[in-house]
């Protein structure tokens, strides 16, 4: 069942290695090109776990990880209403630390046009959650590669959830 809404892009999958998004209309017509519009195209590394929200102009800000630098890192990636792409090609980094990965990131929108992403870190050789404000242009606002919001380990997972604006936090894998 399609989401109708004219505020709303929906993420359609990864095809050839490909990442690209689609968005329909009030009436359920397809609004950008058939197959998706590419968000982010590099050969010979995949995109996991997207996540998005709407970026309160009609379009959205996808997140996801890849391996293009051999380990996994987070991107995300603009698309404006009309489908266009609207930050650095193939997204901007979010984070990106030689030798350590970092897995699951969630997002939401900051309510000015960009986005607050979260997710899994290894970098201190535990699991830790970190997050990155990216404004409306692209920039990352806070600290380069994120800031700690929960450290020191235990197999904590992070969790944003959608549809509640400006609300992190994490769930320890222990607890229901």
């Amino acid at each position: 069942m399609r989401r109708k809404t004219t505020r709303t892009a929906c993420v359609a999958g990864i095809l050839a290695l490909v990442l690209s998004a689609t968005a329909w209309g009030a009436s359920g017509v397809v609004k950008w090109t058939a197959n998706g519009v590419a968000l982010r195209s590099i050969a010979g590394s995949s995109a996991q776990y997207l996540n998005m929200t709407p970026d309160g102009s009609g379009g959205a800000i996808v997140t996801w990880y890849d391996n293009r630098s051999g380990f996994d890192d987070i991107y995300a990636q603009r698309v404006n209403s009309a489908g266009t792409p609207q930050w650095t090609p193939n997204g901007v980094i979010l984070r990106s630390i030689a030798s350590q990965s970092a897995y699951y990131p969630t997002i939401t929108s900051d309510g000015s046009g960009g986005a607050i992403v979260t997710w899994q870190d290894t970098r201190s050789g535990e699991t830790d959650i970190y997050a990155q404000r990216v404004d409306s242009t692209g920039t990352v606002q806070w600290t380069v590669n994120g800031i700690a919001l929960r450290s020191g380990g235990g197999g904590h997972r992070s969790q944003l959830p959608h549809h509640n604006l400006r609300r992190l936090g994490w769930r320890h894998r222990h607890l229901v």
